[in-house]
Parts: C-alpha cells; sequence; structure tokens
C-alpha cells in the first residue's frame, strides 16, 4: 500500500461520506474528492451505465463543473473493458490507442489511467477512472482498497435507485389512486376524456396522448380526445361523428388492434399513418376493453427528454403501467357511453311530447310578420334551435309560378351556440328582430337555385307535385335524383313536407339530422308536416303584401311621373311661347348695337356702356337657348353608341377648361354594353354636369367619371357616374335642384339641371345626385342598355 495512506481512515472517511443524508450526486462527489486528496490523484470521474444503449455517460467529476455529456461505447478503450472484463483496469503509461474515439477532452494528456467497476455482487452500475498525469504504481493492497470503495459506492448508487423507483412508484400509485378516483366520481364523458389523457401523458412523462373509440355496430367514431403532441397521422379527433365513408382505414386498423406496441413510431405495424409521421419517437399504443359495443385504444407518444437534449425510450414498466390505467378507465368510459346515449334517448323523447306546444309557439311568431325575409328566417330558426323542433339542418324552395319551378330561398344549419343550454324562451329567439346571420360559404349556391318541375326530379319535386311528406332513405331508388343540394345535405336521412296555402302548393322544407346522426322519425315528420301547413299560409299572406306594397308603388311612381310630366310640358308650352316672341327683337337688338360699337371711336366714352348692352344681349340669347331647349321633345337622331366613348370626347372638348380651372380629370371607364342614344343630347347633359364641377371648384380640384354596368328594377342599364371634391350640395337644397328656374348662383338661368334630368328622362333613363355637404357631389345617370331601349322605342 502507499506510503502515508490510513486505510482505516480513508474507509471511515468512505462510509461516513456514503451513509450521509445528502443527495447521492453530492456523496459521490465528495468521494471523488477524497480520492483525489488521499489517493493524489490528479482526476478522478464516475460513469453510469446505461442498459438500454449500452454506453457509459458521464456522470460526476472531482470538479464543480458538470461532466461533458460524451456517451461511450464500451469496445475500444480502457473504461469500458473493465465492464466488459468486471475487474480493475491499470494502464500507464497511457497511449492512444487505449481512449476512446470521444474522449481525448476527458482522458487526453494523462500517463496513468485506472477504471474500476461499480458493482455489487450482481449489477454493474458504473466505472470510476482515477487519473494521473505522472506514472503511478498501484500495488495489489491499494487496487484491493479502491475495489472495497466501489463495493460501497455501488451500494450508495442501488440505494439511491431503489430509493428513487419507491418514490416514483408510491407517485404512480397516488396517481392512479387520483385517476381512479376521477373517472370514477363522474359519469360526465368530457370530464373523464380530459382528466385520462392529462393524467397519461404526466405520469408516463409523454409529450402527447390521445384516446379513442369507435361503435363497433356503425363503425363510427364515437370520441376522440388529445393532449399535447400527437403526429399528424394520429388525429382523428375532428372525424367525430362523421359518415362511415369518409373516415380513414388507418382509424379502423389503430382502434381495432388486439395487442399492445411498444416501440418507435415508424415500427407500428397497425397504424400507416404514424409511420409515416411519427418517425421513430418513442410511442405505446393498448387497446381498450369495452363490455359492449364499443372498441377503443389509449396512445402515448414521445417520451420527454431527461436528461435535457436525449431521448428516452418507453419501457416495459411504462406498458404494464398504460395497460392497467387502461383497464381502469374502460369500465368507466363504458359508464359514461352508455348513460350518454340513455340520456339523449329521454331528451329527444322529452322532446317529441313538447313538440306541440313548440308548434303553437312557432305559429304566433310567424303571425308577427309579413316581410318574406324575416318570415324565413323564423321558419328555419323554428326549424333548427334546440328550443324548437331541432332538426340539424332546414332548407325552404318557394314556387315560382311563372317558370313552374322551385326557387331556393332560405337554408340554416344548427349552430354550436344553439346546442348551448339557453335560458331565453322560444317566443324572444323567434322574435323578427333577430340579428341577421351569415350562410355558410358551402350553401350559399342554394339560395337561388332553380329545380323545374318536372318528372323524376327528385323528393323535393315530388313532395310538391304530389303534395305530401315524405321519409327519404339513401337506399330508395328515387333518392334526390336530379336534386342538387348543398354540402351532405341528407345523405344520411331526410324528410321533406310541402308547404300549402288553400290546396296550393307555395314551397317546401327538407330537414335532417345527419350532423347529430341521428334518425328521422316518424314523429318528426309529422311535426314537420303540420309546421309546413303554418308556414304555406304565412308565406302566401307574405307574397300577397308584397306584391300589393309592389302594385301600390308603381302607381305612386306613376301618379308622380305624370303630375311631372304635366307640369314640365305645359311649362314648356309656356317657355317656348314666350322664347319666340323675345327672340326676334333680342336679335334686332343684339345686331343694331354690335354694329354700333363698330362705328364708335376706341376712346368714345359710351363704348363700355354699349359693350355692357352686347354681354346682356349675349346672356338673354343663352338664357333663350336653354329655354327652347327645356321645352323640346325632339329625341333628334337615335343611334347606338358606346359612352365610354361620347364621354372622351366631351371631355377632350372641355380640356383646356380643365386646364385653365386647374382640375385633375380621372377617368375610370369600365366595359360596358352599347346604349341607343341621342349623342348630340347626352353631350349636352355631360357638358353642363361639368360645367357646374368647374364652377364648384374655381380654386381647382378633382373631377373623376366612371361607367358600369348595373341592374335596377330587373332593367339593365349603364350608369354613368360623375364626381367632384366641391363644396358639395346642401341637403335643403336636394328637393328641388331638378327643377326648372332654380338656382343657387348669382348668375345662371337654373335651367341646366332640368335640362339634364328632361333630357335623360326623354331617353327612359334615371339621374340620381348624391354626396355630402362639404365633401363633393355626386351624379349618378343610368341609361337603359340597346335591348331596353328598343322596347321603349317601339
Amino acid at each position: 500500500m502507499s506510503a502515508g495512506l490510513d486505510r482505516y481512515s480513508l474507509l471511515r472517511q468512505v462510509i461516513r461520506i456514503s451513509n450521509s443524508t445528502v443527495e447521492v450526486e453530492r456523496r459521490l462527489h465528495g468521494l471523488l474528492e477524497l480520492f483525489r486528496r488521499e489517493l493524489k490523484v490528479d482526476r478522478a470521474h464516475i460513469f453510469s451505465l446505461d442498459r438500454d444503449s449500452n454506453t457509459l455517460i458521464p456522470r460526476t467529476t472531482d470538479e464543480d463543473r458538470k461532466p461533458p455529456d460524451l456517451p461511450l461505447r464500451l469496445e475500444g478503450h480502457f473504461v469500458g473493458r473493465a465492464v466488459l472484463t468486471r475487474r480493475p483496469v491499470v494502464i500507464g503509461p497511457a497511449s492512444d490507442q487505449d481512449l476512446p474515439e470521444n474522449g481525448q477532452a476527458l482522458f487526453g494528456g494523462y500517463k496513468t489511467l485506472t477504471a474500476f467497476p461499480i458493482m455489487d455482487d450482481q449489477v454493474i452500475y458504473g466505472v470510476l477512472t482515477l487519473l494521473n498525469r505522472e506514472r503511478k504504481e498501484y500495488d495489489p493492497g491499494l487496487l484491493g482498497l479502491i475495489e472495497t470503495i466501489t463495493t460501497e459506492m455501488a451500494g450508495t448508487i442501488r440505494n439511491s435507485r431503489l430509493y428513487t423507483e419507491s418514490k416514483k412508484r408510491i407517485a404512480e400509485l397516488s396517481v392512479l389512486y387520483e385517476v381512479a378516483r376521477a373517472v370514477s366520481s363522474t359519469i360526465e364523458l368530457d370530464r373523464i376524456l380530459d382528466t385520462v389523457v392529462n393524467m397519461t401523458s404526466r405520469i408516463l412523462q409523454a409529450e402527447g396522448c390521445s384516446l379513442n373509440v369507435l361503435e363497433a355496430g356503425t363503425s363510427t367514431l364515437r370520441i376522440s380526445a388529445q393532449h399535447g403532441y400527437i403526429p399528424q397521422g394520429c388525429r382523428f379527433k375532428h372525424l367525430v361523428n362523421t359518415l362511415e365513408e369518409n373516415v380513414p382505414e388507418d382509424l379502423y386498423r389503430c382502434v381495432n388492434r388486439r395487442t399492445s406496441y411498444i416501440g418507435p413510431a415508424s415500427g407500428d405495424p397497425e397504424c400507416p399513418g404514424m409511420r409515416a409521421q411519427g418517425g421513430d419517437k418513442p410511442v405505446i399504443c393498448v387497446p381498450l376493453n369495452f363490455k359492449g359495443g364499443f372498441k377503443g385504444v389509449l396512445s402515448v407518444y414521445n417520451r420527454l427528454t431527461s436528461p435535457p437534449g436525449r431521448s428516452r425510450e418507453f419501457n416495459r414498466e411504462d406498458l404494464e403501467l398504460l395497460n392497467t390505467m387502461g383497464a381502469m378507465i374502460s369500465s368507466s368510459l363504458e359508464n359514461a357511453l352508455t348513460f350518454q346515449t340513455v340520456d339523449g334517448l329521454a331528451r329527444h323523447n322529452e322532446m317529441l311530447v313538447r313538440n306541440l306546444s313548440y308548434l303553437y309557439v312557432i305559429s304566433g311568431a310567424m303571425m308577427t310578420t309579413v316581410k318574406m325575409n324575416e318570415l324565413l328566417s323564423i321558419i328555419t330558426r323554428a326549424l333548427t334551435l334546440r328550443q324548437g323542433l331541432g332538426f340539424d339542418r332546414a332548407l325552404i324552395m318557394v314556387m315560382n309560378e311563372e317558370e313552374d319551378a322551385l326557387v331556393g330561398a332560405a337554408i340554416r344549419e344548427m349552430k354550436p351556440a344553439d346546442r348551448q343550454e339557453d335560458a331565453r324562451p322560444l317566443e324572444e329567439l323567434l322574435k323578427p328582430d333577430q340579428p341577421p346571420e351569415e350562410t355558410p360559404a358551402a350553401m350559399r349556391d342554394f339560395l337561388g337555385l332553380t329545380l323545374a318541375l318536372q318528372e323524376n326530379g327528385g323528393m323535393l319535386i315530388r313532395s310538391a307535385v304530389e303534395k305530401k311528406p315524405f321519409a327519404v332513405n339513401p337506399d330508395q331508388g328515387f333518392y334526390l335524383t336530379g336534386s342538387p343540394l348543398p354540402g351532405s345535405f341528407g345523405r344520411l336521412a331526410f324528410a321533406v313536407a310541402p308547404m300549402l296555402a288553400k290546396g296550393k302548393v307555395v314551397g317546401v322544407i327538407a330537414v335532417d339530422k345527419d350532423l347529430s346522426r341521428r334518425q328521422v322519425t316518424d314523429q318528426d315528420v309529422q311535426n314537420l308536416s303540420m309546421l309546413a301547413n303554418l308556414a304555406g299560409l304565412a308565406i302566401e299572406n307574405s307574397m300577397l303584401y308584397e306584391y300589393i306594397e309592389q302594385a301600390n308603388q308603381a302607381l305612386s311612381q306613376a301618379r308622380g311621373r305624370l303630375i311631372e310630366a304635366e307640369k314640365l310640358a305645359a311649362l314648356g308650352e309656356m317657355a317656348a311661347g314666350m322664347a319666340h316672341e323675345i327672340r326676334n327683337p333680342l336679335v334686332s337688338i343684339g345686331g343694331f348695337t354690335r354694329r354700333l360699337l363698330k362705328t364708335m371711336a376706341e376712346d368714345s366714352p359710351q363704348k363700355y356702356y354699349v359693350q355692357v348692352i352686347i354681354n346682356e344681349v349675349s346672356r338673354l340669347e343663352k338664357t333663350l337657348s336653354d329655354v327652347l331647349d327645356f321645352s323640346r321633345d325632339s329625341l333628334g337622331q337615335m343611334e347606338e353608341h358606346n359612352l365610354n366613348e361620347v364621354i372622351a370626347e366631351a371631355l377632350y372638348v372641355l380640356r383646356r377648361d380643365f386646364k385653365e380651372g386647374q382640375i385633375n380629370v380621372y377617368k375610370d371607364l369600365n366595359e360596358i354594353p352599347q346604349v341607343m342614344i341621342d349623342e348630340r343630347q347626352i353631350k349636352h347633359v355631360l357638358f353642363n354636369l361639368f360645367f357646374n364641377s368647374i364652377q364648384a371648384m374655381p380654386q381647382g380640384g378633382e373631377l373623376r367619371v366612371k361607367t358600369y354596368p348595373v341592374q335596377s328594377q330587373d332593367r339593365a342599364f349603364v350608369a354613368i357616374e360623375v364626381s367632384d371634391n366641391g363644396p358639395g350640395i346642401p341637403s335643403e337644397v336636394l328637393p328641388n335642384i331638378f327643377n326648372p328656374f332654380f338656382t343657387t348662383k348669382d348668375s345662371g338661368t337654373g335651367l341646366g339641371l332640368s335640362i339634364v334630368h328632361k333630357i335623360i328622362s326623354r331617353h327612359h333613363g334615371e339621374v340620381d345626385v348624391g354626396g355630402l355637404e362639404g365633401a363633393g357631389a355626386v351624379f349618378t345617370i343610368r341609361l337603359p342598355v340597346t335591348a331596353e331601349s328598343g322596347v321603349y322605342l317601339k
């Protein structure tokens, strides 16, 4: 033994440190410091043996810093040799051949290398290495002493592991107790699912957990719960209650597994989706055993890394624990599923009992309005609200007698909010003043869909023709023939009933329960038929009301136009007569005054007064021209024109006026159809509007001219929009702006806009004025396209 070493003192210190109450890593670190001090070594390490990867991992060093993360294979170096031979290995002098490939940072520069296996009579826990920069001799007595110490270290590590495992098992049993208590204390399915996936992830230290259960009879995904990381190919939650043909094969294969699987995701034979997307991440899947008609699987994915940066595989103990949990939660899940089914049936029966009273409430709501859009909203809400008839989706088609066809008028799908508890009574939910609802994009094409009443036109047509309700199943030969409906409406089953009023069909209503995968019963058909009869009378009243409203409006407009026409006709006759009487003497005055002006000397003081007479005569002549234009009724030369070209020519003529007035002109002339117009008169209209804008912006500004096609009252028009950023038109002036001789200018006849209105009226067009005071004026002219004009000209 080395001189000066007190073996008994060293052993006492080793025993004292090994049996101290501090954590195991601090005890091992204290032993390494003791080695370095008492045995005069320069460096000491402890390596742990990882049996799963068959590598040695640096665990503790005699320095305060953390050892580098350099896993060592067992073969080809002195440290691994101590494990393989279970005997101490002493090398001196050392060479690079004795070192691991990645061990230069740990062992480089030392001449004497010593490795002692840390083991008891059965298990090797790791290796102790002692390094010296100079040559050091180890006699048999010293080697025996160190072996004795490493045996004590093995006991320390073993006891620590037993303590850690005991704590872990106690914690697991505690958690299992909590899981059992949680899943058995409630029959609420959502709470049980949330508890299972969350606690399973935590117990197994996994990044994610999923639970999926199929109904064995229908192979429908009944429930699916997820927590944390789930491979893309294993995410099935969105498929709950999906139609059977849309469920992927991966789901069936995964849930119908008979045996458990533990290993990398890429090796699971029952889940192609996980093999493709899970990679080599560890996974455990265990089947759930139910007594009833369910099949399930509980899966955990990707064990959390410990220490950071190094992945750990699941082991057999994890698999046994998960199997125990699976057996524990299967019965709770089955009870919850059974309760959910029974509860659903009870609610269904209760709803059937209440339906008659609901129909009374719905009938009263329909009588509160005659507006078609509000009435359709009330009917579809009544059909799909939980407090109403409770269907998943409802659509309404109304009869178009002119085309002898059904037209899509309204559609509604039960929304998530409809399934929630709502204390408000049905009467309040069916009030006409409810906020408008947006139709889902997949259903918008239904609105306006036309189905002609023809043989083999589908069940909607058949119900309207035969005036009978039907419950339709997919296996029936006439199922939806020729009836393109939105999305997957009625793919499982649906009901349709005609809306009748005094024996006449005014439309049809169709409903389904596909989203909740419930059957459409005979009672459903009866309730739908009763509601359809009530709705038919309400819709018929609404149609009659709209017809009367339109007739009254048309009569009112015709009366207004007739009165306006009579006023303008009388005013035009008077203006024409006055203009002719005034024109002849005015021409004489103007002519003789101009001749008189030519005879005057340049410095004549009377020349200024004569010039005033000439200017005023010119103004009167312009007024007479406006009056005559206003009084003319002739359309002149009517020809087909493109308004874009007419506008471009008018703007070109006034280009100097725009430039002098510092007016920037912006054109937005879109593709438009031809119109039948008198080009001269339409240019006159444009000149009047452009001059008004120039006069409204004496300091300059912007003039915008836009053209576009437009529909108004089922007629096709071409619109011209002329806007400026002048001061705008006061609201109190707007009602009189087109009246003859009305003007707000100091000079002017007040006939400019009257002429505009009259010319556009001659062309069977429309002119409107808008804009905000202080933000410019907007004049909009609509002229009928050539096809429309041809009808009027005839």
